[in-house]
């Protein structure tokens, strides 16, 4: 629980919910998820996430040093918002 991301059972529903939304999106032509991010306000957290995943932390993982370099990481946000975009992608994709 040291690494960002949802604390609570229904905060990580709702990020599950919103990238949903951004996998249905990315799904509608000419539709960005990054759009769907920004309206729903997690944009800057996205990229803060993506960024986390970086040469420091990935070197504390190579070193053997799992627990630091997982509280350096953003893996909670991202799981939670990649399963999202993960299981709406696989639903919807039929439809178009």
């Amino acid at each position: 629980m040291a690494s960002p991301g949802p604390q609570t059972p229904q905060e990580a529903g709702l990020l599950f919910l919103k990238g949903a939304g951004m996998g249905t999106a990315d799904i509608i032509p000419g539709v960005s998820g990054g759009t769907i991010a920004f309206i729903t306000g997690i944009y800057q957290q996205l990229l803060t996430a993506i960024t986390s995943i970086n040469a420091p932390a990935i070197g504390l993982l190579l070193r053997g040093r799992l627990k630091e370099s997982l509280a350096l990481m953003h893996l909670r946000f991202l799981l939670f918002l990649g399963l999202g975009v993960l299981v709406a992608l696989i639903s919807t994709a039929r439809l178009m």
